[in-house]
């Protein structure tokens, strides 16, 4: 909670600075022609909605060397729906197999799916992210650029319980276990990013660490008998990052 209120802090306080604009007078070393620099940009990712999430993101100038960006966005049902997209949004945000055996709450663990579709109804989630950016050259927000990003993604979603005391799986279709994944990152973006009068573009690629807290269901058999449950557990991996964004100056 710590994180999502300093994040939205910050995120308020960038976007109040971005009422005053810098004015270049004629005759002097203007990175643009017009008369007026554009020290603003609202970007965000033309693909992402493909894998379950839209970020919107505004970067403010600050000096020639930095900026500063922050983003908020929303996580929601893959474009590519079913399994296919399940499995590709788990394999970019965190690695690993689709099925939990393992569980030690159960006298014989069940195996679960966590992503199967067929009893699971993804819900709204969110995004927030800050990230200062140095750049290499005396240009501004154009060029190449380092950037530290902290960021905070949760996904959530309901799954059917299945009826307790039998042998077999049965499904309840209007009885659910909440699951959630919190995703804290910090990451390092190597990135490019090109302007023009109103329209911008750039790629980034990045290495950094993930905190992943995640809440799902759990069954598991008490002799030969099913029972419900719910797990949390925690994990801390490598994170590999990449992307596209797109934006608009003002």
């Amino acid at each position: 909670m710590r994180t999502i209120l300093f994040i939205i802090s910050l995120f308020i306080s960038f976007s109040l600075m971005a009422q005053k604009t810098r004015v270049i007078e004629f005759g002097s070393d203007s990175k643009d022609s017009d008369n007026e620099y554009k020290l603003n940009i609202v970007k965000t990712s033309p693909v992402s909605f493909i894998f379950g999430k839209q970020p919107i993101e505004f970067e403010r100038e600050l000096t020639d060397y930095l900026s500063v960006q922050a983003g908020i966005g929303l996580t929601f049902p893959a474009v590519l729906s079913g399994t296919t997209g399940g499995l590709i949004s788990y394999l970019i945000d965190s690695a690993g197999e689709t099925q939990e055996c393992n569980s030690e709450q159960w006298t014989n663990d069940y195996c679960d799916d966590i992503f199967d579709p067929s009893f699971r109804k993804t819900k709204l989630g969110f995004n927030l992210s800050i990230s200062p950016r140095l750049w290499f050259s005396s240009d501004g927000i154009e060029g190449s650029y380092i950037a530290p990003v902290l960021r905070y993604i949760t996904y959530r979603s309901d799954a059917e319980r299945v009826i307790e005391g039998q042998s077999q799986i049965t499904r309840t279709p209007d009885s659910f276990d909440k699951e959630s994944t919190k995703n804290t990152d910090f990451v390092v973006h190597y990135g490019y990013q090109w302007l023009n009068d109103a329209i911008t573009w750039e790629y980034f690629v990045g290495l950094g660490v993930r905190n992943q807290k995640r809440t799902r269901q759990d069954l598991g058999y008490e002799g030969n008998r099913i029972q419900n449950g719910t797990i949390t557990e925690s994990d801390r991996s490598v994170l590999y990052d990449f992307g596209i964004r797109v934006g608009f100056r003002f």
